[in-house]
């Protein structure tokens, strides 16, 4: 088995492999519930399902920043969203 490329820049992109091993490690911490009376934000039952297409390298960039900010990614496409509407 090949060894993985150690990260010798902050600089450097990471690869998808990369990606995937820091998603896991932030799964792995505990996270605390918020209950739902206190959560503004909608539960699944208050959600629509949408589908698009988006360029992967872009897509790529997303999944790797919502890693780092510890969300999910389709909480960090709401969050973007809401962010550009508001400032319409």
């Amino acid at each position: 088995m090949a060894k993985r490329k150690k990260i010798e820049s902050v600089k450097e992109r990471l690869t998808m492999d990369q990606a995937k091993e820091l998603t896991n490690e932030v799964n792995k911490k505990p996270t605390t519930k918020k209950s739902s009376s206190n959560n503004q934000e909608p539960n699944s039952k208050q959600r629509v399902k949408i589908t698009t297409m988006i360029n992967p390298q872009l897509r790529d960039q997303l999944k790797i920043l919502a890693v780092q900010k510890g969300v999910k990614f389709s909480d960090l496409l709401e969050e973007v969203i809401k962010e550009y509407l508001d400032k319409k």
